[in-house]
């Protein structure tokens, strides 16, 4: 894949290619019929030219085989030489397998004999868009057994012993996240950063929450990759696109598809709201089997990949560095508990209704752009502010002593999610100029505890230490693959 890469940046750089596709879905089929219907051309393939991973296949074979380290290139006639040289010189296969023609047909042979002979707009445009029922599910959700309210710590510490909520590092930990030395910010706590060789800084951030997705599709949706794009935001960059991976049940059950539709018009109106453009995806439909007249399927899980920019260095990096350093809640003085992990599992009432509010979540962005480079940001996640506290703490290896006058007995305040809160570590010398600028910005924030030299959380009398923290953490992840 990496040769791949290379071989097409050098094409790309010495101005040979005339067009380019993958080879994913349908293969060879779809990616000449859809490059020649967009061109406004038509297209000859020879199939018996095409390099083979498996022997023996038929001609239909290799027209829709698929493969993710295939590219179909276009090249002018008096480039394919220097073309093939290059792409030879990365010892990756290449081949001529057809011409471009002037006919609009999409035309396929295999030693001698024609596979397919059809116009290319057909094969694009051609099949007819099913006509599906879709109808509002009910109760997709199967709730478990939820546990009574505790002390706020008490709840913390079931949270992060649970894998839904565990630390992910034993699966990300598995791959080299610093190959050629450009990693700015690895995985952990956020978004992940990169450093560009014209000295600007690539962001990324991925992501789902198919149980808030599963309760309300539409507004779910929204707020799984809002979820996603404020780890981009809190880093003080843009968001400049993003991919989806729309993984769901059967869409010819009139339920599974309600889901599906609903979590498409969910993400067009976070595309549109915060101006964020989709440039790619993937679909996984028919996870979905009946058994004895009873439906499993998976919960309806839009994952989104998410990348910004920053046009310098001037990061926001997540990591607490210095002690004393005073901790700021910024955003909303609390969250919201319809579709939180609190909800999730524990007995608590809730919200009736769903709400996105988008003026709000761009402007706290804007805000967070502002903020000098000094500053550390991570946005309250997933089990409210109280586990990313935790997180925070263990990922920086820093305690935070907590105001006193917290009221933490708030279900909503502590554990609240759902909206722009976000939680700003600011140097003692700069909490005068951070306040005014919130202020003029008219961006909430209150001040809620500071970096302590004790390697603890701690609230009152009840002190949480990191290395009792961390393992619980750590573990759950860890203990559910390890075999």
């Amino acid at each position: 894949e990496k040769l791949l890469i290379d071989a097409i940046m050098e094409l790309r750089d010495k101005n040979l290619l005339k067009g380019l596709q993958d080879l994913g879905g349908g293969g060879l089929a779809c990616a000449a019929a859809e490059m020649a219907e967009k061109g406004g051309t038509g297209v000859c393939l020879q199939l018996e030219t095409v390099p083979l991973k498996v022997p023996n296949m038929e001609g239909w074979e290799i027209l829709v085989s698929e493969s993710q380290e295939r590219m179909l290139a276009i090249v002018a006639p008096e480039n394919v030489e220097t073309v093939v040289n290059i792409i030879s010189k990365y010892e990756l296969p290449v081949a001529v397998v057809g011409e471009v023609t002037n006919d609009g047909m999409f035309i396929a042979t295999y030693r001698g004999k024609t596979i397919a002979d059809i116009q290319a707009s057909f094969v694009v445009n051609g099949f007819p868009e099913p006509k599906r029922e879709f109808k509002k599910p009910e109760g997709n959700v199967v709730q478990q057994n939820r546990m009574s309210m505790e002390s706020p710590f008490e709840i913390l510490e079931k949270m992060l012993t649970n894998p839904d909520l565990g630390s992910r590092s034993p699966v990300y930990q598995q791959y080299d996240q610093h190959v050629q030395g450009n990693t700015i910010i690895s995985p952990g706590l956020g978004a992940g950063a990169i450093m560009l060789p014209n000295g600007t800084v690539l962001t990324m951030a991925a992501g789902t929450n198919s149980y808030v997705v599963g309760l309300n599709p539409y507004f779910g949706a929204q707020l799984a990759t809002l979820e996603v794009v404020r780890k981009i935001w809190a880093l003080g960059s843009d968001c400049i696109g993003m991919v989806d991976s729309l993984n769901f049940g059967n869409p010819e059950i009139p339920e599974s598809y309600h889901e599906f539709v609903e979590a498409i018009k969910g993400i067009a109106e976070f595309s549109h709201k915060a101006e964020v453009p989709i440039v790619g995806g993937n679909v996984s439909l028919y996870n979905e089997t009946h058994d004895d007249g009873l439906s499993k399927k998976i919960l309806p899980s839009p994952f989104v990949g998410l990348v910004g920019h920053i046009p310098n260095d001037s990061v926001l990096l997540p990591h607490l560095q210095e002690e004393n350093t005073t901790i700021y809640l910024i955003g909303p003085h609390d969250g919201r508990l319809l579709g939180s992990q609190l909800a999730r599992y524990f007995d608590v009432p809730v919200e009736q209704e769903f709400t996105v509010d988008y003026e709000m979540e761009l402007k706290t962005a804007s805000f967070i752009k502002k903020l000098p480079s000094t500053c550390n940001v991570v946005p309250v996640g997933r089990g409210g502010m109280m586990r990313t506290l935790a997180k925070w703490t263990v990922e920086s290896g820093m305690g935070i002593t907590l105001e006193d006058s917290l009221d933490l007995d708030n279900p909503r305040f502590a554990f609240g999610e759902h909206a722009p809160r976000y939680l700003v570590g600011v140097k003692q010398d700069e909490t005068k100029r951070f306040e005014e600028l919130a202020s003029q910005m008219e961006v909430n924030f209150e001040k809620i505890g500071r970096v302590n030299t004790t390697q603890c959380l701690e609230y009152g009398s009840v002190i949480a230490k990191l290395e009792q923290l961390e393992p619980k953490w750590q573990k759950p992840i860890q203990e559910a693959l390890t075999l």
